[in-house]
């Protein structure tokens, strides 16, 4: 109804997999923020979170966790 696409919300909120699913159901992306620990990374990839915002991990980081994109 309101044309949005995308939501950001802090690492906090999404402590719940059903407040993933609402948005992934009308189909927004989720992304999450703060997120500087790669474990926390790896937990919130597996739940469907579409992307986080971190201020020390680098694309190489994640790639030794599996993560490529």
């Amino acid at each position: 109804q309101n044309d949005i696409h995308v939501v950001t919300m802090p690492v906090g909120w999404v402590d719940k997999e059903e407040r993933i699913n609402v948005f992934e159901t009308m189909n927004i992306k989720v992304y999450v923020n703060t997120v500087n620990d790669l474990g926390h990374i790896m937990g919130l990839w597996q739940q469907t979170v579409d992307g986080w915002y971190t201020d020390f991990i680098k694309p190489s980081d994640l790639k030794v966790v599996g993560i490529e994109n």
